[in-house]
């Protein structure tokens, strides 16, 4: 075995030899020094290594900085369309309001008032006496007015059901 191992030794001191040399500048058989110039290369490879390594990096934190701004724009882009869409709504109702508003006002220059039947729907009557019963023309109900100025409908069971006035 003794052989074996001063051949390894003899192969791991070559070998450092061999790696120490790459560094050295020799000229007719003189080492002169070291190589600078083999130096300079190793390090502007290692530098070059390390830059292509920070790219690598700053084009990841890039891309991942764009999709987190992309995202923030769809979003963004979201809450504007939502922001529309309710405008919109609040326009029409606006002009909905504006609409039932001008009938309203109609009614009232007509000398009436717009009432809730006891079914639900708006009724216009007129401003009549108080306790006299008034026929609607155009649905045939009863109606009357008491004198606080409340109106009443007529059930077809002969009692008197108080309304409700439209707002």
């Amino acid at each position: 075995m003794k052989p074996m191992r001063i051949f390894l030794v003899g192969a791991a001191g070559l070998a450092a030899l061999c790696a120490s040399a790459q560094a050295q500048t020799y000229y007719g058989g003189y080492n002169l020094g070291p190589d600078y110039g083999a130096m300079v290369q190793q390090q502007l490879q290692q530098m070059q290594r390390q830059d292509m390594q920070m790219q690598s990096t700053a084009g990841q934190i890039a891309r991942q900085a764009e999709e987190r701004n992309r995202a923030a724009e769809t979003q963004k882009l979201h809450e504007l369309r939502r922001a529309e869409q309710m405008r919109g709504q609040a326009q029409q109702g606006y002009m909905d309001s504006l609409q039932r508003n001008n009938s309203e006002f109609g009614v009232v220059l007509g000398g009436g008032n717009t009432w809730i039947a006891p079914n639900g729907a708006p009724v216009a009557l007129q401003h009549t006496q108080p306790g006299v019963p008034t026929a609607d023309p155009s649905t045939g109900a009863t109606h009357a007015m008491d004198a606080m100025g409340r109106h009443h409908a007529l059930t077809p069971y002969g009692t008197w059901v108080p309304m409700q006035m439209a707002r």
